[in-house]
């Protein structure tokens, strides 16, 4: 047996929540600098995982989990290496603590979600799946809590009852885990639903291990003092941050919110630094309230946050030439004089309208309907590699087919 080595306190700490399509490294980072203590990575499966070779990359300063199609599906570096703790997507326990050996000596921490509603993640019997087979839980923590050194915790959220939810939380606290991330909502429930903390203090006063309060962000969490209010509500020993970080990740600075052109500015020159950037006005951690059009950006700034992100290869440089920031209507005819080009070392980069894993033919997409554009992609031929992704998709992930506004839907 492995004793775990728990060199990670999860009390009276400010954690960054794993968030899909969020929580990449370029984030992580921002966030420790502004005052995160713990920072955890977006939800990554275990069939994803395990496939995966672990890759130094001397170029960029980091460590790479290189999936057999070279594409990273995992990135750190030694900076958050104290700090980062890695959020698995599991439903076995040998995959788990196959995957959890493979990063253990790259993160500080290894966590099992068990919280997220979303079908992806429940139709493989993660998630919040996992909320309904609490023997399924015991194996599987126990397993890593006994296989590996670093601290192993879950996140959950409520069930049905509050009955049900102690006894199943004693159930877990038995298996040896560090600590325990609550999401005061149940599995049927969603952002607009409030958040529960009197079930998060029922469970805080319960247990002996940490509890660390999570689903605050529409209600509670406005700024930096609303994060020790919310702690103080729940009676958590610690506070994880979803969607206000989010938004602007500066919530975790005590001095008050940083400007977001100033937040997004650093966010992109870490992208480039780190190899990626996930950005765009749908993949961009932060959600711009208010702005239409950032005017007081420049063109390489605008473009690189609304539009650009990584295909994460480890293939030759070859940039691409277009800049679908720039695309007008139907994203099919970019202004005149345009000349973006990404400055992203060492890896392809495409427009978000050209996402690698949309990688099947779709027909354009206008106000007034669909219309395919064969006359187009004639015209462009070897220059679209891949054909467009329709609008209509591409406004389902930043949400500006409907008003008001309202965030990227990437927090569970």
């Amino acid at each position: 047996m492995i004793l775990n080595s728990l060199s990670l306190c999860y009390h009276n700490k400010l954690i960054l929540a794993p968030m899909v399509r969020v929580g990449t490294l370029p984030m992580r980072l921002l966030a420790l600098d502004y005052g995160a203590d713990i920072v955890y990575c977006e939800e990554l499966i275990d069939l994803k995982m395990i496939q995966c070779k672990r890759v130094v990359n001397e170029v960029l300063s980091t460590v790479d989990f290189v999936a057999p199609d070279d594409r990273v599906v995992f990135r750190t570096c030694e900076r958050e290496q104290n700090r980062v703790v890695f959020q698995m997507g599991t439903s076995d326990a040998e995959r788990a603590l196959a995957v959890a050996r493979l990063v253990e000596n790259d993160v500080a921490g290894i966590d099992v979600n068990m919280g997220c509603p979303k079908e992806y993640s429940t139709k493989g019997g993660m998630g919040a799946a996992l909320l309904s087979d609490p023997d399924k839980i015991e194996k599987i923590l126990s397993t890593l809590v006994k296989g590996i050194r670093r601290p192993v915790t879950c996140k959950i959220r409520i069930l049905p009852s509050l009955e049900d939810t102690l006894s199943l939380v004693k159930r877990i606290e038995r298996t040896g885990i560090a600590a325990i991330a609550v999401h005061g909502r149940k599995r049927e429930e969603r952002p607009q639903h409030p958040v529960s903390c009197e079930v998060i203090k029922a469970i805080a006063d319960t247990l002996s291990i940490p509890v660390i309060a999570n689903g605050g962000s529409h209600d509670h969490i406005q700024r930096y003092s609303d994060i020790e209010d919310f702690r103080q509500a729940t009676a958590a020993s610690s506070v994880m941050v979803a969607r206000a970080a989010m938004w602007n990740p500066s919530i975790f600075l005590k001095e008050g919110l940083r400007p977001l052109e100033e937040v997004m500015q650093k966010y992109i020159r870490y992208g480039e630094v780190r190899g990626y950037s996930r950005c765009g006005k749908g993949r961009c951690p932060f959600w711009l309230e208010g702005i239409e059009e950032p005017q007081s950006l420049s063109q390489h700034w605008t473009c690189h946050a609304r539009i650009w992100r990584c295909s994460m290869t480890t293939t030759t440089p070859t940039p691409s030439t277009a800049c679908a920031r720039c695309y007008e209507n139907s994203w099919s005819r970019p202004r005149e004089g345009c000349s973006m080009l990404p400055s992203l070392p060492g890896k392809f980069v495409r427009p978000l309208a050209l996402v690698p894993s949309m990688r099947r033919p779709h027909r354009s997409w206008m106000p007034s309907g669909p219309s395919c554009q064969p006359e187009l992609q004639r015209r462009q031929g070897s220059q679209l590699k891949i054909p467009l992704v329709s609008l209509r998709w591409l406004s389902s992930l930043t949400g500006e087919h409907t008003q008001p506004r309202s965030p990227p839907r990437c927090a569970y």
